[in-house]
């Protein structure tokens, strides 16, 4: 049977619909997927942001919280002391509770060295030597900054300007000021001295055994704030030996972006750098008179790699890093630029170690190559992954060497030169006609002299008897037959002066002239010169009969020092700087401190026997040296053991020269421990910070939680992942 030509095309017709049918099926699956794959695309990013966002947040807030921290540690937080809290700020340790707010109505001057302001609200008169600092309102171009008081003339005062050759706007307008309270006075919480004892809890001790290894643990950093027995399990800065506490009221718990809250736990590791051996400053000899470049380097560091550090000689031989070290130091392939870069002819005082010094700049003058803090933070965290990213010279110059001295040497110590303790106020309640010039400006009074002409000899006895009646002792024939001596013992030649007392009528004060037999007995006296504070030590207070009888009779050794009777003459003089260029400015000590002393409370062993030259037991290990004169005391000489007279007025000479109970420059490892409320069982976010902070830095501060200029004082800051 012949199928038609309808029946033909109704059979194509179901063929072509089906095929339409499956195509539009087709599409219709295509777009499905399409659909599908765009959602779950959508989504995979939205997520992927949501987590991207959300730790980029997160690493963001622990740097915050890292830095308030930071901050926390420089200048307090408001409800600290409790368990759990930062129980003392470096500036309150140094400033006290005994600031005021005032409120500067002009200032001039601007670039030279001293400036003149008018400042309004001032409440009494112990102002010369303190800080003054301004804070403009915000729509003035200027920024906080600090300047130390030099004068005070009613509410005029004259400020020395730290940085006097760098360009810094003052402020145009009327603004609030600050004026701390007197440094270390001893009257605010502000003790005169720092040391490992209850009143310098931020201070961690560690010791590093000789010849490298792992460092000891003896006291973690505020102890005592974590409310009892302080459970040392945080290894701050990398070493692989714990050294630091939880504290978990230093930061206040925060919201996090999910709901619940961040909460936050810190510790610190705190290290004294002024207690360590300054490669800037100290160790290197032919400085033709006591002063830090005497420290011995080579008892800290080994000779050879020392005359590296000094000059960049390449090392006999280059050694890979033993198994005590993570990772090895850097190859040395060739001479290290050193502090002297080989040159000749160099003197260790011509160098400038203030702000205006050069720094790392390899420049072939006389002011020298100093290293810089960047080259010490690669030594301080030579354990940490991108320590091999920082400035490599000192590191390269130490070689080996580097693990073994990481805690004992420093690039910066600075002191203060100013009057401390209680002394301080009451010395400066004294009409500044009464005081000698550097006094009256709340300085302490150099005693280093030449004794020459005759005037000079009248002007050191005048000056000195003025600081002796100051500071407490009674006016009159005793205080100035011992000013006397000091100048006839000291003087070049060996006949008795007479000296004038200020303001009194009348004949003068005959000078005791020691005997030649007796000078060599006591030290060698008729140098020309009062060679420092230790030679006040060993001279007498008895009248030229008296000594001449003592002597005689064999009573030497019921001599005494007017200096040992009323130590606080020692707290009141010191030995003139010889870096001349990094504490004044033209005639004006406007810097306002002094480089390269060691503090005797806190350095190591090591250390010590560098500063006095000698194997000898510290005697402030354990009982600190709370005063200046408390340091001097301690090795004093004895007239009445006269063996041993010659040698401790050398040791005391030295700690007069190098030495310091106090402390300013800080290197300081921080880390902080996130948890999130909502997850208390995962595991916790760890963020690190290191930095380095000198509290010489003239900033404000009136109480703790403020933060007024503080940063001024951060010299670095680095956070570490």
């Amino acid at each position: 049977m012949k199928t038609t030509a309808l029946q033909s095309r109704r059979q194509r017709r179901g063929a072509l619909l089906l095929l339409v049918l499956s195509m539009l099926t087709l599409f219709l699956m295509i777009g499905t997927l399409m659909l599908v794959l765009a959602t779950r695309a959508r989504t995979t990013a939205r997520a992927f942001a949501d987590a991207t966002t959300g730790a980029g947040l997160e690493q963001l807030q622990a740097r915050e919280m890292l830095e308030e921290a930071l901050l926390v540690l420089i200048r307090g937080q408001a409800d600290g002391g409790e368990p759990g809290t930062v129980s003392e700020s470096l500036l309150a340790d140094r400033y006290g509770d005994q600031g005021q707010n005032c409120t500067l109505a002009g200032v001039t001057g601007q670039g030279s060295p001293v400036l003149q302001a008018t400042v309004n609200g001032i409440n009494g008169t112990d102002l010369i030597g303190r800080v003054i600092s301004f804070h403009p309102e915000p729509n003035d171009p200027a920024k906080p900054a600090g300047y130390r008081i030099v004068d005070a003339q009613g509410n005029t005062l004259s400020l020395a300007n730290l940085r006097s050759n760098v360009p810094s706007l003052l402020p145009m307008q009327a603004c609030p000021a600050v004026i701390n309270g007197r440094d270390f006075s001893g009257q605010g919480g502000n003790e005169p001295y720092d040391a490992f004892d209850a009143e310098n809890e931020f201070l961690a001790k560690l010791s590093m055994p000789e010849g490298g290894g792992s460092v000891v643990l003896q006291r973690p950093s505020f102890a005592a704030a974590a409310g009892g027995a302080a459970d040392v399990a945080v290894d701050n800065d990398g070493d692989g030996v714990a050294d630091g506490i939880w504290l978990d009221k230093v930061l206040p718990a925060r919201p996090a972006p999910e709901g619940g809250e961040y909460r936050f736990r810190v510790s610190y590791l705190v290290i004294d750098l002024d207690g360590k051996l300054n490669v800037n400053a100290h160790g290197v000899e032919g400085g033709g008179r006591p002063g830090p470049a005497d420290v011995e380097a080579s008892e800290v560091i080994p000779q050879m790699v020392w005359d590296r550090v000094l000059d960049g000689s390449p090392p006999g031989q280059y050694r890979a890093g033993t198994a005590t070290q993570r990772r090895p130091p850097p190859v040395i392939g060739g001479q290290v630029p050193g502090r002297f870069g080989g040159a000749a002819g160099r003197t260790p005082y011509g160098l400038r170690l203030d702000f205006e010094g050069p720094r790392g700049r390899g420049r072939a003058s006389n002011d020298g190559d100093l290293y810089t803090y960047g080259e010490l933070e690669r030594i301080l965290r030579q354990f940490d992954a991108d320590a091999t990213t920082l400035p490599p010279r000192l590191a390269a110059a130490l070689d080996d060497s580097a693990q073994a001295v990481r805690l004992l040497i420093t690039t910066d110590s600075w002191d203060t030169p100013g009057l401390t303790g209680p002394l301080a106020g009451r010395i400066l309640a004294t009409p500044a006609a009464d005081l000698p010039p550097e006094v009256a400006m709340g300085l302490r009074l150099p005693v280093d002299r030449a004794l020459e002409a005759d005037e000079d000899k009248q002007e050191v006895f005048e000056n000195l008897y003025k600081v002796v009646v100051a500071t407490g002792a009674a006016s009159g024939s005793e205080a100035a037959q011992w000013v006397a001596n000091v100048i006839d013992f000291c003087d070049a030649d060996t006949n008795p002066g007479s000296y004038q007392i200020p303001g009194a009528a009348g004949g003068g004060i005959t000078g005791a002239e020691p005997e030649p037999a007796a000078a060599g007995q006591l030290g060698g006296w008729n140098r020309g010169t009062i060679r420092s504070p230790a030679d006040l030590l060993g001279v007498p207070k008895d009248t030229p009969e008296e000594l001449e009888r003592k002597l005689r009779e064999g009573e030497i050794g019921t001599l005494s020092s007017l200096a040992v009777e009323h130590p606080e003459i020692l707290d009141a003089v010191t030995m003139s700087s010889p870096f001349v260029s990094s504490v004044m400015v033209g005639n004006n000590r406007c810097h306002w401190r002094e480089p390269g002393r060691v503090n005797v409370n806190t350095c190591s062993d090591q250390v010590w026997e560098a500063l006095v030259g000698e194997d000898l037991a510290n005697p402030f290990d354990g009982q600190p040296a709370r005063r200046d004169s408390d340091m001097l005391l301690a090795v004093r000489p004895d007239f009445g053991n006269l063996g041993d007279f010659a040698q401790n007025q050398a040791r005391s000479e030295r700690l007069a020269a190098s030495g310091t109970p106090r402390s300013n420059v800080f290197a300081v490892w921080i880390t902080l421990e996130v948890t999130n409320s909502l997850a208390p069982d995962d595991e916790p976010r760890l963020a690190r910070l290191f930095a380095i902070v000198d509290r010489s830095i003239p900033v404000g501060y009136l109480r703790p939680g403020e933060d007024l200029n503080a940063r001024d004082t951060i010299a670095v800051l680095r956070h570490m992942e």
